[in-house]
């Protein structure tokens, strides 16, 4: 169908983007995200990397478009013929989540924001309560732990306020949907907050922990205060 095929093509065009060896084959999208995934081999010049923003911003936009718009009148549609399923396979998230983490892209602020592209995707593949989402949310949370991903973009200091707020709308459906990352988004915060903050006593260093609402709530704060003002110039 018309549908999949879109799908198809924005797949083949983010793996090919992100690796440009890429040779799609067909047989597993899966295992082949997962493979690009773990061998990113980003060209980092502004035009690729525009267009790579542009390609995660089109997957983030027609998982919304069909799951807003088209699947309520759907629901006939099969598991295996949900056009989203490749866009929110592990390998997909596992690539979105790569994505979001990498130090070049988070540092560059030349061209489109592809940090925040790759949250939007990670929201749109794990927000919903069909099958094919229901099961990306679970692969996110549990199979490729994705809230370390997160909760390291959040401690990350000198980043853009939408890419943040992006990350923290990620937290708020997961604590809503996916009870059971509170727990995980919990310890990868008192790991990495203890590894890099740490007080000076005269015991020695001692360590300390935030939690998860500690976090959110500097987050906010700090929004709030950043220049230009959250959400931005009015002009």
């Amino acid at each position: 169908s018309a549908l999949n095929s879109a799908a198809d093509r924005l797949h083949t065009s983010l793996l090919a983007v992100v690796s440009p060896g890429y040779v799609g084959n067909g047989d597993d999208s899966n295992e082949e995200a997962d493979e690009v995934a773990n061998e990113i081999q980003i060209d980092v010049n502004n035009q690729n990397l525009s267009f790579l923003s542009e390609m995660l911003r089109a997957a983030g936009l027609f998982m919304r478009w069909y799951g807003q718009c088209l699947q309520s009148s759907l629901e006939s549609v099969s598991t295996s013929k949900n056009p989203t399923a490749r866009l929110k396979s592990e390998g997909m998230l596992l690539l979105y989540c790569k994505l979001l983490d990498d130090a070049t892209l988070q540092s560059n602020n030349e061209c489109p924001d592809t940090p925040r592209f790759a949250s939007v995707c990670i929201f749109r593949a794990t927000y919903g309560n069909d099958v094919v989402t229901a099961s990306a949310r679970k692969s996110f949370v549990h199979s490729i732990d994705g809230c370390t991903y997160l909760m390291r973009t959040l401690l990350k200091g000198d980043q853009p306020v939408p890419r943040i707020f992006s990350v923290v709308r990620n937290v708020h459906h997961l604590i809503s949907a996916a009870p059971e990352s509170i727990p995980k988004m919990e310890k990868t915060l008192e790991t990495l907050t203890a590894a890099e903050f740490s007080v000076e006593t005269e015991d020695g260093n001692d360590k300390k922990k935030y939690g998860l609402l500690g976090v959110l709530v500097a987050t906010l704060a700090w929004a709030l205060r950043s220049d230009p003002p959250f959400p931005g110039d009015p002009a």
